[in-house]
Formats: structure tokens, C-alpha cells, sequence
């Protein structure tokens, strides 16, 4: 890992805008994209401001939960980012994600960030 093809790369930034209508009570929501006024004259940017984890569930909903990222899924795919570039990438089952999920976030509780509602849950 680590090549040029292993980067993270932004290319759009989407905002959400209420827009109204003539003759219509209330508003609608519309996404506009906002990556030329962030980035004028870039199409793509490497995100190197970026450290973390993403996450992105594949499959069935396992266990669903209303108004929230609390639902599980079949598999996952979990990158690891470090500044922009992919170090590691792997797959999971539901039980291996929950196992990691609450790694992740037993570790945030020992940290100087987790005060108050930040560390409920778990």
C-alpha cells in the first residue's frame, strides 16, 4: 500500500440548500456542489488532511436501528487513511466489525476527547 492509486481523493463536496419555490409554502432541500469554490480550478484533491478510518458497510441489514449509524451489516469494508493515503484495507463480517467498533471506541474513551455525551454508548 501506499502508491499513487492508494490515495484518497476528494472530488466533490456536496452542500445541502433550502430553495423555495414561487407559489409554494415551505421550502425544499437541493445538494449543490462546492468544490470549486473550496478548491478553484481542481477537479481532485488529494485529502491529506485526513487520518482515520472509513467504513463502508456491503450487503443486508443485519440489525436495523431507527435514527441512527447504530445498524450492523453483513460485511464491511474498513480502510485505514493516514494523511490521505489508504495504508491498509481489509474486510470484515459483522461480529469481526462489532469486535473493532468497540476497540475503536474503548480506545476514544481513554483519550483526553471523550467528556460528557461523547462517551455514552459503547
Amino acid at each position: 500500500m501506499g502508491g499513487k492509486d492508494d490515495r484518497l481523493i476528494l472530488t466533490d463536496v456536496g452542500v445541502l440548500q433550502a430553495v423555495t419555490k414561487p407559489g409554494e409554502s415551505g421550502f425544499s432541500t437541493e445538494l449543490h456542489s462546492a468544490m470549486s469554490d473550496l478548491f478553484p480550478g481542481q477537479k481532485q484533491v488529494v485529502a491529506s488532511w485526513f487520518t482515520g478510518h472509513i467504513i463502508i458497510p456491503r450487503g443486508k441489514v443485519v440489525n436495523y436501528v431507527h435514527m441512527g449509524h447504530a445498524s450492523t451489516y453483513e460485511n464491511y469494508i474498513i480502510l485505514r487513511v493516514e494523511k490521505g493515503v489508504v495504508t491498509r484495507n481489509w474486510t470484515a463480517n459483522t461480529a469481526s466489525f462489532i469486535r473493532f467498533r468497540d476497540s475503536q471506541f474503548a480506545a476514544y474513551k481513554k483519550t483526553e476527547h471523550c467528556t460528557g455525551r461523547n462517551c455514552q454508548g459503547g
